[in-house]
């Protein structure tokens, strides 16, 4: 089944890039991007990617990001007749096995898959696995349904929700169907105490723009020092 990542990006996630691009070509998987507010010389650094299928823009320097702009990025995924559509954001990898698993995913007949999803923590050899830094999300969506849409509702969502069409979900059952994976997706934006503090400013503004408040509490338990991590040594790289 083919699958397509889906990502958007600003000009603050530039240390990202090179490792980002570095794991779309060891997976051998199209992406598709979103550029909020990028320079000429950012938006560069993706043009011409043999794996790159899709591309949008938002320039206006006072429009602020929210969730809701990721809906074009991922409706041209949608009509490249993709299986499967992937929200892979600029600072996540996936496990050293992700390929064969990836394979493994997108053979399952469910609207949504959620995937473990595990935060490196002060050092690349460790995850933080206390509440909430380890857990499940919902990562992989399923466009086989192709009269049903998936869309971006809330500008403070991180996810999209399905409405099913004329065939239901693809389970047939009413509701969105989901099914998990032990599939490993690595987040390294909470590596360090600088990028901890700089996610944390970045959403607390995005939200409280968009709807007054930052209604997350996981930046600020991400940021409270008085608490100590849990941290557990892995092999997922």
């Amino acid at each position: 089944m083919s699958v397509c990542f889906f990502t958007a990006v600003c000009e603050e996630d530039e240390k990202y890039v090179n490792r980002y691009l570095e794991e779309v070509t060891r997976l051998d998987i199209p992406f598709a991007m979103h550029f909020d507010r990028c320079s000429v010389r950012f938006k560069s650094r993706f043009q011409g990617h043999p794996l790159l299928v899709a591309r949008t823009s938002q320039d206006d320097p006072d429009i602020e990001f929210t969730e809701m702009h990721k809906q074009d990025i991922l409706n041209k995924v949608i009509r490249a007749k993709f299986s499967w559509a992937c929200a892979l954001d600029i600072d996540e990898t996936w496990e050293k096995n992700a390929k064969q698993k990836i394979d493994e995913v997108t053979q399952r007949d469910c609207d949504v898959i959620d995937i473990r999803w595990m935060n490196l923590w002060d050092s690349p050899e460790y995850v933080r696995v206390d509440p909430p830094f380890c857990g499940h999300r919902a990562k992989f969506l399923n466009l086989r349904n192709g009269d049903a849409v998936w869309s971006f509702y809330h500008p403070a969502v991180n996810g999209p929700r399905l409405k099913p069409g004329k065939k239901g979900p693809l389970s047939g059952n009413e509701g969105r169907i989901e099914n998990q994976h032990d599939l490993v997706c690595l987040h390294w934006g909470l590596l360090t105490r600088e990028d901890r503090q700089l996610h944390k400013e970045r959403w607390d503004r995005i939200y409280t723009t968009a709807v007054g408040a930052n209604p997350s509490g996981f930046w600020e338990v991400a940021c409270d020092e008085s608490i100590t991590p849990v941290l557990m040594e892995h092999n997922y790289l």
